[in-house]
């Protein structure tokens, strides 16, 4: 009897060995073997990189939108610092009037400072293809930088002939052509291509004019101060 007890213990005994075993590492443990539980082994979870702002992606750089159009700037307007002179200051009417615009003309409109008053003295006139040609001495004089010191100073001026061409229109005459002896023509060639009947040969051969017939206009010592005058006039008012 006791022999089958023995052998009972000895077999459930070696089957918890063998469960153990299996189950779990061995362990000594006062002599006896015993078996110890694990933990069971965690699941491995693959954790996907979260995005942060410094890797999230760049939003995509518009080149579709329309470039600003910058517009070109307008091109500064050059004016004259003092208006151009005209007959009407200096009290001319008339032919004189016509005969002064015109010589103003031809030095106006002006990029600089310079105030240009030209002064003529008739010697004549003749018709020709219908027009009224008059014979002048033309002389203009020039003052610069007349807002700076001294400027009296800063004078000048040029003598010459000119020829006009008149034409009557609505009932007024008006100037339609204006030459003046170029720089470098002789002055008897000239006179003999463009003075016709008034041309007349001296002693010497040479073509020459005749005495003037009027007096220099505008009239006045200072014209100078007879344009600033004008000029002054409205604000006087």
């Amino acid at each position: 009897m006791k022999r089958t007890i023995c052998l009972l213990l000895a077999l459930t005994l070696l089957c918890g060995l063998t469960a153990c075993a299996k189950t779990a590492p061995l362990t000594r443990l006062f002599g006896l073997t015993v078996c110890t539980k694990t933990a069971p082994e965690e699941s491995q979870i693959v954790l996907q990189p979260q995005q942060t702002a410094d890797t999230a992606p760049e939003a995509p750089v518009q080149t579709d939108a329309p470039e600003e159009q910058t517009e070109p700037e307008a091109p500064a307007q050059e004016e004259t610092v003092f208006p151009m002179p005209t007959g009407s200051m200096f009290g001319l009417t008339g032919r004189d009037a016509v005969l002064f615009d015109a010589a103003v003309a031809q030095k106006y409109p002006r990029e600089d400072t310079t105030i240009v008053i030209p002064s003529l003295r008739v010697y004549g006139s003749f018709e020709e293809n219908g027009k009224t040609v008059v014979i002048c001495d033309l002389h203009y004089d020039f003052y610069w930088d007349y807002t700076q010191e001294n400027w009296a100073w800063n004078t000048g001026g040029m003598t010459s002939f000119a020829r006009a061409e008149l034409e009557t229109q609505n009932g007024a005459e008006v100037c339609t052509g204006f030459e003046i002896l170029p720089d470098g023509e002789g002055t008897s060639y000239w006179i003999r291509e463009k003075c016709g009947a008034l041309a007349m040969r001296n002693e010497n051969g040479a073509w020459v004019l005749p005495e003037a017939k009027g007096d220099w206009f505008p009239a006045g010592e200072n014209l100078l101060q007879t344009y600033l005058d004008a000029l002054a006039a409205p604000w006087k008012k």
